[in-house]
């Protein structure tokens, strides 16, 4: 698409003349005149491009750059002519590449870099509130959830049932328990008293009750999250739909292809 083409060339000639601009600023203060005058010229060559790519179609966003170069240019020709004055020799053959560099000098690792958080993520994110469109997701969820809690239990059931009618028919105590109820002449076995002191000690149903009411807060987060992310994707394909109107040459991908994904 010519728009995009002209888009990522016009930036990408700007940052390269700013590049090249600051370079040669670097050279001069080391004095290296013939460095500073071939990086300037990098630099006018890079602009003029960039001037001649923004105005080389019609189309918006580059209002920045239309505005910002005039002056860039106004800058390296001024600074060209001071050099004039000052050198009167030829620029380099040759220069160096312009590389990256690391702004933040730490040796260490990321793992060791990076501090533990005090408090958990999200910690304090007070609890959204539910709004109708996200009411069916909490709803669906509970009872999905309440769906395979019934069928495990009643799993649990049938299986407890079969494994009674086979030892029935073997003549044998249809459970431990009970064989120890019969032993002990009736009543609750001793085992099974301590088993249940022992989940009231240790707080299991509370525990269970938390884990429960954090799984449904889970969801209604999660509810209210597909509702945000619903209307995000609705006002992408409605900013992709009005770009297309605006500029009917694109033929970039249609955000409802890139949408399938989600």
């Amino acid at each position: 698409d010519e728009t995009y083409q002209v888009h990522c060339k016009s930036w990408s000639m700007w940052m390269l003349a700013l590049a090249q601009y600051h370079e040669s600023s670097v050279h001069r203060q080391k004095k290296a005149r013939n460095l500073e005058l071939a990086r300037l010229q990098r630099a006018r060559d890079a602009i003029s491009s960039c001037q001649e790519t923004i105005y080389s179609i019609e189309t918006e966003g580059l209002e920045m750059l239309q505005g910002e170069v005039p002056k860039m240019i106004r800058t390296i020709r001024s600074r060209l002519l001071e050099l004039q004055n000052e050198y009167d020799g030829q620029p380099a053959a040759s220069l160096k590449d312009i590389r990256g560099e690391v702004l933040v000098k730490d040796t260490l690792p990321l793992s060791k870099a990076l501090t533990s958080l005090k408090q958990p993520l999200f910690q304090s994110v007070q609890k959204l509130e539910l709004t109708t469109a996200s009411r069916p997701v909490i709803l669906k969820f509970q009872q999905e959830l309440d769906t395979m809690v019934r069928d495990t239990s009643q799993a649990a059931l049938d299986a407890m049932e079969e494994a009674r009618l086979a030892l029935a028919a073997a003549n044998l105590p249809h459970s431990l328990t009970a064989y120890k109820q019969k032993e002990s002449g009736g009543g609750i076995p001793i085992d099974l008293w301590e088993r249940i002191e022992a989940i009231q000690e240790q707080g299991l149903l509370s525990a269970l009750h938390r884990e429960l009411w954090e799984i449904r807060e889970l969801a209604e987060t999660a509810g209210a999250l597909y509702e945000e992310s619903s209307k995000q994707l609705a006002e992408d394909l409605d900013t992709d739909r009005q770009f297309r109107q605006q500029n009917p040459p694109f033929q970039g991908r249609y955000a409802t292809e890139v949408h399938r994904s989600f």
